[in-house]
């Protein structure tokens, strides 16, 4: 099924921007995930961890943050980590603290980038953060 789509003008720092968005969801706040098929292909690599990504990407799309304070008022396991190459990611406790999902979250355009996702004890090893 299609969904139905609609144009939004957006206004932000001298810069209009026309979007295509859900048509449902003009009236709610929209987190963009890049890309939603990534974290389902992890959730049927990760049958176990299914529901929570699941329930993480509805949590994700139905918010409108503006900062990491704002992101754990919904999600209070987020953790924001300083990677080799300088820049911001943010940490997910997924399934309840088994897996971690690594996103890139970009407040200003209201788009998370989906990285990486790993089990608890891949993700204590630190090799992701040099990769990153």
């Amino acid at each position: 099924m299609l969904a139905k789509l609609a144009l939004d003008l957006r206004h932000e720092a001298g810069v209009i921007q026309c979007v295509a968005v859900r048509y449902d969801r003009l009236h709610n706040a929209v987190m963009r995930i890049i890309t939603p098929a990534t974290v389902k292909g992890w959730a049927d690599s990760h049958p176990d961890a299914a529901g929570a990504l699941e329930k993480w990407m509805t949590l994700v799309e139905d918010a409108e943050w503006k900062n990491l304070v704002e992101m754990r008022a919904v999600i209070s396991s987020a953790d924001e980590v300083i990677v080799a190459s300088g820049r911001r990611a943010v940490v997910f406790n997924i399934g309840g603290n088994k897996y971690r999902l690594i996103a890139a979250v970009h407040y200003n355009t209201q788009i998370v980038y989906t990285m990486m996702f790993m089990t608890h004890a891949e993700y204590n090893k630190d090799k992701w953060k040099r990769v990153l």
